[in-house]
């Protein structure tokens, strides 16, 4: 696993770093700049990102969530702010797990398995309810046509949507292109 370390905190990340090299994880930290991750995260495409900060800063925070918006991965970050502020920040944020502690040598391995899994459920939901919400959207473009159609020639419902269908097929055509056309052509 390609790991990303952010530390931007007063705690020492040696005991980790070292336990996750020698688990085989290939490692790559930024500490001097912080706002370098995102470039960081280009070049180096890693699976997940170890955040280890004093308190989740402002510029820590925008950069996670441009982040997460372009290029999503499980984010772990180690923090000693407790506020629930700071927690509902980093969470908007994209943060996956936000832990309140110094790093446990012996938890960190668990943890970064609960984040990645965490992480891919939610991508998952996301996807289902984007793909939902475009069902829905089309079932609405093509109600729309087919009320348009029952009211231009008289037809019934399943009238419409037969013609509709038929005209889908004819033209090799989803049936959501094919309403929007005849919405168009009727408005």
């Amino acid at each position: 696993m390609k790991i990303l370390i952010v530390d931007d905190g007063d705690c020492s990340l040696e005991p980790v770093l070292a336990l996750l090299a020698a688990a085989g994880h290939e490692l790559q930290c930024e500490t001097e700049n912080t706002r370098q991750m995102l470039m960081r995260v280009d070049q180096f495409r890693p699976d997940i990102v170890l955040i280890n900060t004093d308190s989740p800063s402002r510029d820590v925070l925008e950069q996670l969530c441009v982040l997460s918006a372009h290029n999503p991965l499980p984010m772990v970050m180690f923090s000693s702010d407790s506020s629930s502020q700071s927690i509902a920040a980093a969470t908007d944020a994209g943060v996956t797990v936000y832990m309140v502690q110094d790093i446990e040598i012996a938890g960190i391995v668990p943890i970064l398995t609960v984040a990645e899994t965490s992480f891919r459920r939610e991508q998952k939901l996301r996807q289902l309810l984007e793909a939902a919400a475009l069902r829905a959207e089309e079932r609405k473009v093509i109600d729309t046509a087919k009320g348009m159609l029952m009211a231009a020639h008289d037809l019934s419902e399943q009238e419409a949507y037969r013609r509709l269908q038929q005209c889908a097929m004819d033209q090799c055509t989803p049936m959501r292109t094919v309403a929007e056309r005849l919405i168009r052509a009727l408005t």
